[in-house]
């Protein structure tokens, strides 16, 4: 039951019929959220899912606002990291336009890495928040979150606008 009000609450997002009614850093933070919810991690199952921000005050600002709740189970914890080198715990990995960083070093982690650029999805991130007229789609890499052993739900990527 959960997971169809979740699914709705996305199709909702998508239809949006303009970003002007609703801040697109929130409507991002809203889908990272989401996305979350829709992963599964290789156990071990840690005490706190971590959602990790590189390079974007307002998205930290934004998903902090997501740390009383759960996400599978688990209390959400939102850090701002300062290097990609302090990554190596996170659960999700939101990196910002602007950065411009080598991902071989979360690579082989289990970590969704999410991106909102080109240039991210050609570097392996697994999830690319597109930025279009009067809406913001996604892109998923697949065959990256299958090799790291995260697993999207079904639901998930039946909405992504590509799946690699």
């Amino acid at each position: 039951m959960m997971h169809k009000l979740i699914l709705m609450i996305l199709c909702i997002l998508f239809s949006t019929s303009s970003l002007a009614a609703v801040d697109e850093i929130e409507l991002k933070a809203n889908f990272i959220f989401r996305f979350a919810q829709f992963t599964t991690w290789p156990p071990p199952s840690n005490k706190e899912t971590l959602l990790c921000v590189l390079g974007s005050k307002n998205m930290y600002e934004e998903l902090d606002k997501f740390k009383d709740r759960k996400i599978n189970g688990n209390p959400v914890r939102v850090i701002k990291l300062s290097s990609i080198k302090k990554a190596v715990d996170c659960h999700v990995l939101f990196i910002g336009a602007q950065e411009r960083i080598n991902l071989a070093m979360v690579l082989p982690l289990p970590i969704l890495v999410i991106g909102e650029n080109a240039e991210a999805f050609e570097d392996k991130a697994i999830i690319v928040l597109v930025t279009e007229p009067n809406r913001i789609s996604f892109k998923i890499n697949r065959s990256q979150a299958n090799m790291v052993g995260l697993v999207m739900s079904a639901q998930l990527l039946k909405l992504a606008k590509e799946v690699r």
